[in-house]
């Protein structure tokens, strides 16, 4: 057994060394013990972890095969918002067709109307002369 005697002072530079020493030792040994352990683990079998090339080749054509449903899906979106598109142009244009024939209708009237303010202010203008 160590004597305290020979133990070096606490504060000393010695005493720090042989403590960052003994705490990178226990480090390795942990790490030993853990390496250690984990080879008792469960490991896969090897066809259950990776695929051969004849399962790559079936996977790759499902995935292809998903990806061309989902690119199919996606065109059959884009038509059809497309044609909602289209079709809500020929509403409006069709609505704004109709709008201005009322507007115009409108209009006309108006103008009569004031066609006919307009024809009595001249009588009375001709009866005030006379």
């Amino acid at each position: 057994m160590l004597m305290l005697i020979d133990l070096p002072a606490p504060s000393s530079p010695a005493a720090i060394g042989w403590l960052a020493l003994a705490l990178a030792a226990l480090f390795v040994c942990v790490n030993q013990a853990l390496t250690f352990f984990d080879r008792f683990k469960e490991t896969p079998i090897v066809y259950q972890t990776y695929v051969t090339k004849v399962e790559h080749i079936k996977l790759e054509g499902r995935v292809d095969n998903m990806a061309e449903q989902i690119t199919a899906g996606f065109e059959r979106l884009d038509h059809k918002r497309s044609v909602s598109i289209a079709g809500l142009h020929d509403d409006l244009a069709s609505s704004t067709k109709e709008l201005r024939l009322e507007i115009k209708t409108d209009m006309k009237g108006v103008h009569d109307r004031m066609s006919d303010v307009l024809a009595a202010v001249h009588r009375m203008e001709g009866k005030l002369e006379s």
